[in-house]
């Protein structure tokens, strides 16, 4: 099975790029602009519940990033997110101080891509 970070292969679904292209049109740069600036907003705030200790608290933005990456292709982002959803809701993070350090070097990688196209 591939890894996102092996050497020329895409962190984003090329279909779900060129069909939202296809159906935004003109929009398609505001969607992106939106998703990078809440996406980023999303990982700052897993950090900062997990500086604080909150980790079953990190559900909901966990949740809410995953549901937004999976929209724009970014399926290594939502499925980074989405193993520390279920981690929160069956009552404990392993460790969360790694699930973010995964989840904020995967958002690099799409907003990268992102800000290419």
């Amino acid at each position: 099975m591939g890894n996102s970070r092996d050497k020329g292969v895409s962190v984003l679904d090329l279909e779900i790029i060129v069909v939202l292209k296809d159906v935004l049109a003109g929009d398609f740069p505001a969607l992106i602009d939106t998703f990078l600036k809440d996406a980023e907003l999303r990982v700052e705030e897993l950090k900062l519940l997990c500086r604080e200790g909150k980790w079953l608290e990190m559900e909901r933005p966990a949740h809410t990033l995953k549901g937004s990456s999976a929209n724009v292709g970014a399926a290594a982002l939502a499925q980074a997110c989405g193993a520390l959803v279920n981690q929160c809701r069956e009552g404990g993070v392993a460790d969360p101080a790694a699930d973010i350090a995964l989840i904020e070097g995967e958002f690099q990688r799409v907003a990268l891509e992102l800000r290419a196209l």
